[in-house]
């Protein structure tokens, strides 16, 4: 798999305003809090054609998953509030 494909996702994610600050990385996810990872779940070709001078073209899908390890809310010290995620961070 190309490589430069995920490099161009990572930054086309980086420049989400929710996303500020987290560390964005392919299929390495650390248990630091504010990091994120993009994890290939594999590809699939959807459609195969071909032309009348023989020449094949054929179209994938890939399928990716996101997962980040979110600060949380810093509170009073209390279980309900420690398990609470930003929200403030995702309504900007």
């Amino acid at each position: 798999m190309n490589e430069t494909y995920f490099e161009q996702l990572l930054q086309w994610l980086a420049r989400c305003p929710a996303l500020t600050g987290i560390d964005l990385r392919v299929d390495d996810l650390p248990p630091a809090a504010g990091t994120g990872a993009l994890f290939p779940k594999g590809v699939e070709q959807t459609d195969r054609w071909q032309n009348l001078l023989g020449q094949v073209t054929a179209r994938q899908k890939m399928q990716l998953v996101l997962r980040l390890n979110l600060p949380f809310v810093p509170g009073l010290g209390g279980g309900a509030e420690r398990g609470r995620l930003c929200p403030a961070a995702w309504q900007r």
